[in-house]
């Protein structure tokens, strides 16, 4: 094994590793030859733990040329392996007795845990009583696996969300394509419509190798082509930048601040715009920016091309028409088909247009419904995300009606704000497969 050039920090030997491979029974002193893979170029820590009650000299030294060495009794060489440089150490410790050889302790301190399980910290602890927080694991045979996995909270973590024509060899095709990039499934659904002949899939997975969405993404293409799929690869990690829309109702503006502010709603809210001042104060508690765009009839034109401008300019991947009470031209909604969710203040198709309320309490209506929808450029006809009904009854008023009316419109919409976010929802003509 190439042995690599070491450096001492405190209690630690900082190890700038020059070979793809760390021999872990080398560096515990354990006759065992288990190995562990370490990316080539990376650098692992392998802390020395000294013995309760030891006494003595010994102690690790560095030289000037970032070199390790073990002083006291049993001192070495600086061109030695850590492995020696362990193995001297514990020789030196009398109530030892080499137990050195028996545990190695593994630390996954947020600090210390690098992206992608480009390296790793490796702790041989010499009284495993002293170091209570360590995570401790005996390393044999088909151990490494089991360390390898409590590491994986740094791998990277993708979603593949698919459609495509039906047809034997879809989900295989894909599983295969994973596994040989060394990707771990977390999470899979599908569903084959009947009616049209369309598949659709969405995976969570995990790259155990680092590898990053661009090289998945062309890696990925020769099967994609071969079932002619719209296929989109997607970071986990990464949230939806966002731009909230809204007029002169802020029920649902305020819950979705509160949820993104909470971390219940995986999205970026680059800004929030309004044709009206009502909400500055509001959004500006939030410390957001708010955008103030009115609009009549002979400027919509400019609004919605200064609106366009500031999507552009903030990077929103999604609009969200928070009771946002203009109607977006036909040139707008298709510039950014599938990307814009309205939330609308009734269970459709009834009661369109305005007073939905008061339309429902006049005719008696036992159920009050919101509808979250991906918004064309035919009013309110869009795919529809989300559903949801309350029962009311004959001893309410409007103002209760209206009141039930805003919990659940508040409700629908962050659900399918937060599914859209979670790449959850596959477009499918008119309709929509939601993966909940």
């Amino acid at each position: 094994m190439t042995v690599p050039s070491a450096r001492v920090i405190g209690s630690s030997v900082v190890i700038e590793k020059t070979s793809p491979v760390v021999d872990v029974a080398e560096l515990s002193g354990s006759s065992s030859r288990t190995r562990t893979w370490v990316p080539s170029g990376t650098r692992t820590e392998c802390a020395i733990g000294a013995a309760a009650g030891a006494t003595g000299g010994a102690g690790m030294a560095a030289s000037a040329a970032g070199t390790a060495g073990v002083g006291a009794a049993g001192a070495t060489s600086a061109a030695r392996a850590p492995g020696a440089a362990a193995r001297a150490m514990a020789a030196s410790k009398s109530g030892a007795k080499r137990r050195l050889a028996k545990v190695v302790d593994v630390i996954c301190s947020p600090e210390q845990r690098i992206p992608h399980g480009a390296s790793f910290v490796l702790a041989a602890s010499a009284n495993l009583r002293r170091a209570p927080r360590l995570r401790r694991m005996q390393w044999r045979r088909g151990a490494v696996f089991g360390m390898w996995r409590r590491m994986t909270a740094a791998n990277p973590v993708f979603v593949l969300a698919l459609s495509c024509p039906d047809r034997i060899g879809i989900v295989a095709d894909v599983a295969a394509f994973l596994v040989e990039s060394g990707c771990n499934i977390l999470e899979s659904a599908q569903h084959g419509d009947a009616g049209n002949g369309r598949f659709f899939l969405r995976t969570v997975f995990e790259s155990t190798r680092g590898v990053d969405l661009e090289a998945l993404e062309a890696a990925f293409a020769s099967v994609a082509a071969r079932h002619c799929m719209d296929a989109q690869f997607h970071d986990a990690a990464r949230k939806t930048p966002t731009v909230i829309m809204v007029s002169r109702f802020g029920h649902c503006l305020n819950d979705l601040l509160f949820r993104w502010r909470t971390g219940a709603l995986p999205i970026e809210i680059k800004a929030v715009v309004s044709n009206h001042g009502d909400f500055a104060e509001l959004v500006s508690s939030f410390g957001l920016p708010f955008v103030h765009l009115p609009v009549a009839a002979e400027t919509k034109a400019a609004q919605e091309a200064a609106l366009d401008a500031l999507i552009s300019y903030r990077g929103a991947e999604l609009i969200v028409l928070a009771r946002y009470m203009q109607i977006l031209s036909g040139d707008f909604c298709d510039r950014h088909r599938g990307r814009i969710i309205n939330i609308h203040h009734s269970f459709l198709p009834s009661f369109k247009g305005a007073r939905p309320y008061h339309r429902a309490y006049e005719r008696g209506v036992k159920l009050i419904g919101a509808t979250a929808h991906y918004v064309t450029s035919d009013l309110d006809e869009g795919p529809i995300i989300e559903q949801s009904v309350e029962r009311v009854g004959h001893n309410l008023a409007v103002d209760d009606y209206i009141a039930v009316g805003r919990d659940v419109e508040a409700l629908v919409l962050a659900r399918a704000v937060k599914w859209h976010a979670e790449h959850r929802v596959l477009l499918n003509g008119m309709r929509t497969v939601v993966f909940q």
